[in-house]
């Protein structure tokens, strides 16, 4: 439209419904059509449960709110008869019409903030997704600031919905091939044919059995890795830059 290519949607409207091509109830059939039309990330569900007959069904407005799809991870859309469709799904879990309507700026910084530190510090990760309308800016300007203020003092990038989509892209072009395992020694290839200013980084477990990582190679070079604990395991975290090729070698000892 207008010579603009579009990746990604969010409409104003978000309630789902549809039917397939045979007329059958279907509640894919938007994602199915946007799909049909190549755009590649949905946006649209929204954390909203104002007025609603059961209550704040989806938890108490303010810090404690979760993400009602499961998780806030970006995930690929399934149709109703289980078929994955080329489009990713993410929820919008921090909604400024929820708080607007409650007359509540400090809640909607804290639905915020409430999801970034049980990501940080509670290892619930979780991708987060700011609605904001630009006629409602009166309301929404000083949260947004703290929320971007509060990102860059814990180190989270902010980016647009088509930055994230194209990250998506390319952390899911990424292919490991050529896995061998000789008891001691873990080899592979890592192809990654897509670019992104963001780089990539694979994870190892750090120990094995009585063992433990004492180098990593990658093209021959010694590489450096970062050791982290993750949901209570020791990893080694390598990070690489996408668009590239590369021969792994990682390599164990007996402690």
């Amino acid at each position: 439209m207008f010579g603009i290519e579009m990746k990604t949607v969010v409409n104003h409207w978000f309630v789902w419904c549809g039917k397939d091509s045979t007329g059958a109830p279907e509640f894919a059939a938007q994602a199915m059509i946007e799909a049909d039309q190549g755009l590649g990330m949905d946006i649209n569900y929204a954390h909203y449960d104002n007025g609603s007959i059961e209550g704040h069904f989806l938890g108490p407005p303010g810090f404690n709110q979760g993400n009602f799809t499961g998780s806030g991870l970006v995930m690929k859309f399934a149709d109703s008869k289980g078929h994955i469709l080329d489009i990713y799904q993410h929820v919008n879990n921090v909604y400024d019409q929820q708080y607007n309507e409650l007359k509540d700026p400090e809640g909607f910084f804290e639905c915020f903030k409430g999801l970034m530190d049980r990501s940080l510090n509670n290892e619930v990760y979780s991708y987060i997704s700011i609605k904001s309308h630009n006629d409602e800016y009166y309301f929404s300007k000083q949260p947004l600031r703290k929320m971007i203020d509060y990102a860059t003092e814990n180190g989270i990038p902010v980016w647009t919905a088509s930055k994230l989509f194209d990250f998506l892209r390319v952390r899911d072009d990424a292919t490991f091939t050529n896995i061998r395992w000789n008891g001691k020694k873990l080899s592979f290839m890592l192809s990654s044919s897509k670019v992104h200013s963001s780089d990539l980084t694979i994870i190892f477990p750090l120990r094995l059995s009585t063992m433990k990582i004492n180098q990593i190679i990658i093209n021959r070079d010694e590489y450096h890795y970062e050791e982290r604990l993750f949901k209570g395991k020791e990893y080694a975290f390598c990070t690489v830059t996408p668009g590239r090729s590369y021969s792994v070698n990682v390599n164990y000892s007996d402690q």
